[in-house]
């Protein structure tokens, strides 16, 4: 498992968007299958699954993830 802070996240109304770049160098030798948002406390915010992603070092994936509350 790879954890790391997220680039940026906006709050508006009861929407919270965030963004994250995962890169090549961070997960190599590993399929990405998931991305997740984790709050402060360990508990699961909201997550995004996708087919098996193999990412060389050099290349990057950058995703939004938009949870509604």
């Amino acid at each position: 498992m790879h954890r790391q802070p997220v680039d940026s996240a906006t709050a508006q109304d009861t929407l919270l968007t965030v963004l994250a770049t995962l890169r090549g160098a961070d997960v190599e030798g590993y399929a990405v299958r998931e991305i997740a948002i984790i709050d402060s406390d360990g508990d699961l915010a909201g997550r995004r699954a996708f087919r098996p992603l193999e990412l060389e070092p050099g290349t990057e994936i950058e995703t939004t993830l938009t949870l509604q509350f």
